[in-house]
């Protein structure tokens, strides 16, 4: 009786991702030994291989059957890859706050990620950048996060951005003498900030700047003497790294002449 040509078919999955098993079974007509990389595997008990896929590679798995009386020596071979893991990672972070807030900035990542606010590197912890949210000067941030391509995950980046404003700050009065004022005597102007106490407030009366210090109850005074006139009071805070600009304006109020004395003399 002639022999026959043996039969192998090798049955596998070409691809399988990092960390996970690669399940594969051989048909053949005469018993096989079976390798993957010159490394010999057996059959569970209902015929499967299993390979650890722990290694990003390629992988050759060769079965061969010897000959016997009936059958002719046979080969087959196939190759799969393994690959690594597609990375994840998210920003969570709303587009503006008003300076001084704290706010969380949060990441989202399947592997080891780094994470920089403008150029500076900052931890994270439980899902959160480990930054101090409240001591951000206003202005313009981008966050990047980025996970460098390692032995079983590939690379990914992503970024946001978020605003930083000023607070609005707020001239609540500007209050000068209800009464005329007689030339020569002092006119006193005041200035009330609602939630500034620092800084200057410049002063506009009659034509002139006047730079007044804001102080610790939020006021700037200014005590000035001026012509005879009919007079209104600018106000201006020109703002400083946490306030924006505001100006105000006062009620008019006059600066009125001296009164003619009248001496009256009776002789006898």
């Amino acid at each position: 009786v002639a022999k026959q040509n043996a039969t192998i078919i090798i049955n596998a999955p070409e691809v399988v991702v990092v960390d996970g098993k690669l399940v594969f079974n051989v048909t053949n007509s005469t018993p096989v030994v079976v390798t993957i990389n010159d490394v010999v595997y057996t059959p569970d008990a209902n015929g499967n291989y299993t390979f650890d896929a722990d290694v990003v590679g390629n992988y050759t798995i060769i079965a061969r059957s010897a000959e016997t009386d009936d059958y002719y020596a046979a080969f087959n071979s196939t190759v799969f890859e393994v690959i690594k893991h597609a990375s994840s990672v998210n920003i969570t972070v709303n587009d503006k706050y008003e300076i001084e807030s704290n706010f969380i900035i949060g990441i989202e990542n399947n592997t080891a990620v780094t994470v920089t606010v403008n150029g500076i590197k900052y931890p994270v912890v439980g899902g959160k950048v480990v930054i101090d949210t409240t001591a951000l000067a206003a202005g313009n941030y981008t966050v990047a996060a980025t996970i460098y391509e390692s032995d079983k995950y590939l690379g990914n980046t992503t970024s946001k951005t978020f605003t930083i404003f000023k607070h609005n700050a707020v001239i609540d009065s500007v209050v000068v003498p209800a009464a005329d004022t007689t030339v020569g005597r002092d006119v006193t102007v005041t200035v009330t900030m609602t939630n500034v106490t620092s800084g200057k407030v410049i002063v506009e009366v009659g034509g002139h700047n006047y730079t007044v210090d804001i102080g610790n109850d939020g006021k700037a005074v200014l005590v000035v003497a001026l012509p005879v006139g009919e007079y209104t009071a600018h106000a201006y805070y020109l703002g400083d790294d946490k306030y924006n600009t505001t100006d105000k304006t006062s009620a008019k109020f006059n600066v009125t002449a001296k009164e003619n004395a009248t001496v009256i003399i009776n002789a006898d």
